[in-house]
This record gives C-alpha cells, structure tokens and sequence, in this order.
C-alpha cells in the first residue's frame, strides 16, 4: 500500500491485529475497516455501472469474462444468487448462451463451469484448438 492508504493501515493495524476476513474481530478487520473507509456509495455505484455493461468480447476466454464479472459482483456485495446467475448469462458470448441456459445450471459456479465446456465444444468445432 502507499499514500492514504498506506497511512490508514499504520494508524488502523493496531486495532484489527492479524483480522483480514470480513466479519472477524467484531468488525476491526481490515476488510470491513478498508471497505469503510475507502469504498463510498459513489464507488459502489461505479462498480454496478461497470458489472451491467459488461459484456464477454469475442475474443475474450470465458475465465477471463467470469474473473472480471465476479470481482465486480463481490465488490458491490451482490448475494443473489440468482440475479448473479442471470447478470452472467446477460453479459456471456451470444453464441454461448442458449446453450450454457438449457443446461439449467443451478447457480453462477454451474453456469461458469457450462461455459466452458460450451466454449471448448465451440474451439474444437471452428479449430481454434
């Protein structure tokens, strides 16, 4: 860390000892500190923006496409399960998403793991392999 941060930290360390995880220490850990002290509504709101309108890119791997899309799901504190699982398939490979649909997957991991068995299905058939 550096800069505002790195000073937060020196003047917080104290307090939350070796607490990293959300929820430990009755709430003096670095996670919840951090996310209270730089991570604003403003933020927070930039961050939806970003995970309604994020789309896989052609040539973008579903791994990479469901890194991005769960960073952003965890950093607004999305617990939907389902409005996770929907968001993803919004935003995956058209070509992808009947098929990764009719498979049914029961939650944002099932849909993920579908996708790329689709997408591997969809490289051996083009010879992108």
């Amino acid at each position: 860390m550096k800069g505002a941060a790195a000073d937060w930290f020196e003047d917080a360390a104290g307090g939350m000892g070796d607490n990293f995880d959300a929820g430990t220490n009755g709430g003096a850990n670095f996670t919840d500190l951090f996310n209270g002290r730089f991570v604003s509504e403003t933020r927070k709101n930039q961050w939806y923006q970003e995970l309604t309108s994020l789309r896989q890119k052609n040539d973008e791997s579903v791994d990479s496409y469901a890194n991005k899309f769960k960073k952003l799901a965890d950093r607004i504190g999305m617990q939907d399960a389902a409005q996770k699982k929907r968001m993803f398939l919004m935003g995956l490979n058209p070509a992808y998403t009947p098929l990764v649909y009719a498979r049914d997957p029961a939650d944002l991991d099932a849909a993920i793991e579908n996708a790329r068995t689709v997408e591997i299905g969809f490289n051996f058939a083009s010879g992108a392999v």
